[in-house]
């Protein structure tokens, strides 16, 4: 049991931290400059100044009054109040708790943002890393075609070999050419993407990006335990219920009278009068209902917070059955592609122990499984992204 524990212990400690690999670094870069982050960012800043203002005590009232004498021989009066109005004690200690929390779940929604928008640039750098490694495999399949077909040209002019076996070598180089050139167009598009992302980042794009090693995911309740311990969204749900509830608090208390106290000072007959006003406001229907809307969002904030909670979990159900199979499927995969293969076959071919249509055949088949290997690596490290992007919180 023991020899369980730790490793998941280990991982949730990991998955607080962000990744210090270059596709990582470089996603999580992309997404710190990003409009949609920015936005959030000044959204917390300028709520919370707000809530703040609304909080406050209302500013003092002044009154003055000036009444003229009907007949002569009379003094004119004058008198002026100042007042100041205060809810009832509680509210606003109410209604600091809860903008401390609706200012608390903005700050966990945007790194829910942030989570969003890095996994957002680790898709589309991983969709650029995987095209380019498509077209320079490609280029390498050209440049060892024209190689070959120098070779065989002379020979056909020789006449040592037929014009069937010159043409299919060029026909496999023609097929070669147009593959490579849907590569570039697809790692140019991917490109595009990238610096798309970077409103605020420049346009240099890390040019030591790499696909990471495949390895099997831990077990499915560790990244389950991560997501209820680190994931920002759940968590700012949870937090938007709290502060919901905190609102039904506010509205019932905003219900109680309001009341004001004022100073009075008035002339009258040549004699200075000074007193002190208590005035108190009576409740009246509006604030009842108020507490009613307060409760039924509450109502919806908890909802809100079930429906997410259960649509994170599937996702992540999802993201995890895609890589534990993606991880499968590539067990072992590695050692098949690396330039032996392609090396072996062209010492066959020279050494004429396989003619050309055979080595084009094998040749091609090679490529093809690689291509499909190249692909499969791309489709594997989004699955980790997914998992990512539900298990990191992603600190400043």
């Amino acid at each position: 049991m023991k020899s369980i524990i730790l490793p998941s212990l280990i991982f949730l400690v990991a998955m607080q931290g962000t990744a210090t690999t270059p596709l990582e670094s470089a996603a999580l870069d992309i997404a710190r400059r990003s409009p949609a982050v920015i936005a959030d960012r000044a959204r917390i800043d300028a709520t919370a100044e707000q809530l703040a203002a609304d909080n406050s005590l209302k500013g003092p009232e002044v009154d003055f009054d000036y009444k003229f004498a009907a007949k002569k021989g009379i003094d004119n009066r004058w008198g002026f109040s100042v007042g100041q109005e205060f809810d009832w004690p509680g509210v606003y200690t109410a209604r600091r708790q809860a903008a401390r929390q609706q200012v608390g779940a903005l700050e966990l929604l945007y790194r829910q943002t942030l989570a969003d928008k890095t996994f957002e640039a680790r898709q589309a750098l991983v969709d650029l890393v995987a095209a380019r490694q498509r077209a320079s495999l490609l280029a390498q399949v050209e440049k060892a075609y024209n190689e070959l077909d120098s070779v065989y040209d002379r020979a056909y002019r020789r006449g040592e070999i037929t014009v069937i076996d010159a043409r299919k070598l060029k026909l496999q180089i023609f097929s070669c050419r147009v593959r490579l050139a849907t590569e570039q167009a697809a790692a140019e598009a991917a490109e595009a993407t990238v610096k798309a992302l970077m409103a605020y980042g420049g346009t240099t794009i890390p040019e030591d990006i790499e696909l990471p090693a495949v390895e099997k995911p831990a077990p499915y309740e560790t990244y389950r335990a991560a997501m209820m311990q680190n994931n920002p969204g759940l968590k700012a749900m949870n937090t938007l219920c709290a502060a919901a509830a905190s609102e039904v608090t506010v509205a019932r208390r905003a219900a109680l009278p309001s009341f004001k106290i004022s100073y009075a000072h008035d002339l009258e007959e040549n004699i200075h009068f000074n007193g002190f006003g208590l005035s108190i406001s009576l409740p009246s229907w509006a604030p009842a209902k108020g507490v009613k809307a307060a409760r039924a969002r509450a109502i919806i904030a908890e909802s809100e917070e079930t429906d997410y909670r259960l649509r994170t979990m599937a996702e992540l159900t999802n993201a995890y059955s895609t890589a534990s199979k993606l991880a499968n499927t590539l067990d072992g995969s590695n050692e098949l592609f690396g330039d032996d293969y392609p090396a072996l076959l062209l010492k066959s071919l020279n050494a004429g122990q396989m003619p050309l249509y055979k080595y084009l055949d094998e040749y091609g088949s090679f490529i093809d499984a690689k291509l499909e290997y190249i692909n499969l690596r791309a489709d594997y490290t989004k699955a980790l992204g997914a998992l990512q992007r539900y298990t990191i919180y992603y600190g400043d």
